[in-house]
């Protein structure tokens, strides 16, 4: 049925499909972009057949759990990424090899079975540079994981900074770009607050984030650490940008400062606000500022 639905919606659209593999708990699809969104080609495919499942199962609510998560593809990852559609059942240890699983398009690769209409085996095969005599063989040696960074993770991490989204992941090469709304504000990295602090300062990078017990560089800590406070910025993530443990964080931030030091903290603090203001040339530019890798 899920299929049934999949291809009706793909009849009615410009969107094309190349493999797909059906799971207990998820799916993956495999498309050529058209020139409308995805959504709706979605909710075309998952709404009806959320509803023929739960009138069959007798049931009410959700059937997927969870957005689809959607990828950008580079040519250079077409085959790796039909591979690995493929190689979900074996993962999954519901099959031993690709081509003893009757859940994905595999099958009708190798021409094991027929391909439906909606489903283009022929380009498929052209993007993956193989033949279909090969194909069941190439797949088994080329189904490495087609490793991919945590988006909830990314999620997380990017809200820390402020109103930033996840763009769309791009996998050749790995990287998430991220997105903000024009005039929003964001918080800048803890390491961008103790390099504006050090050039105020005129103190070394690399003198500062020493934990050299002097004065000079005592004050510029607690300096540094009154504006993360008037930011946002948690005492432990800071700290460890300043290289001091967490207890000797607290405990400087809690020494009052000297009229020059609250002046140094309200300056630098302006300066930051004015700096995380999202103009709209700024957001054109976020993408190449925070791009986050899957490392990163």
């Amino acid at each position: 049925m899920y299929l049934h639905r999949l291809g009706a919606a793909l009849a009615d659209s410009d969107w094309r499909c190349l493999a797909y593999a059906l799971m207990s708990s998820h799916v993956h699809l495999a498309l050529v972009a058209g020139t409308t969104p995805i959504g709706p080609l979605l909710k075309r495919i998952h709404s009806p057949f959320a509803n023929w499942h739960n009138k069959r199962h007798d049931r009410l609510g959700p059937v997927f759990a969870d957005r689809p998560a959607a990828w950008v593809v580079g040519s250079g990852s077409e085959g790796r990424l039909v591979a690995y559609i493929h190689s979900n059942p074996v993962r999954g240890n519901a099959a031993k090899r690709a081509s003893a699983s009757t859940w994905t398009s595999h099958r009708a690769y190798t021409g094991a079975t027929g391909a439906p209409p909606w489903l283009d085996t022929a380009d498929g095969l052209r993007r993956c540079g193989v033949g279909r005599a090969n194909f069941d063989a190439w797949v088994g040696a080329a189904a490495a994981d087609f490793g991919r960074p945590s988006l909830t993770t990314m999620n997380r991490a990017a809200h820390r900074f402020g109103a930033i989204e996840l763009g769309t992941p791009v996998t050749d090469p790995d990287h998430v770009p991220l997105v903000a709304r024009a005039f929003a504000h964001y918080r800048p990295s803890p390491r961008v607050v103790v390099e504006l602090v050090a050039e105020a300062l005129a103190i070394p990078w690399t003198r500062f984030c020493s934990r050299a017990p002097e004065p000079e560089l005592v004050r510029a800590r607690r300096v540094t650490l009154g504006i993360a406070r008037r930011l946002g910025f948690t005492v432990a993530e800071m700290c460890a940008c300043l290289s001091v443990t967490r207890q000797a964080g607290s405990r400087i931030m809690h020494r009052p400062l000297d009229p020059s030091g609250e002046a140094l903290v309200a300056t630098v603090a302006a300066q930051l606000t004015r700096l995380t203001s999202v103009t709209p040339s700024l957001a054109k530019q976020l993408e190449s500022l925070g791009s986050v890798s899957p490392t990163g």
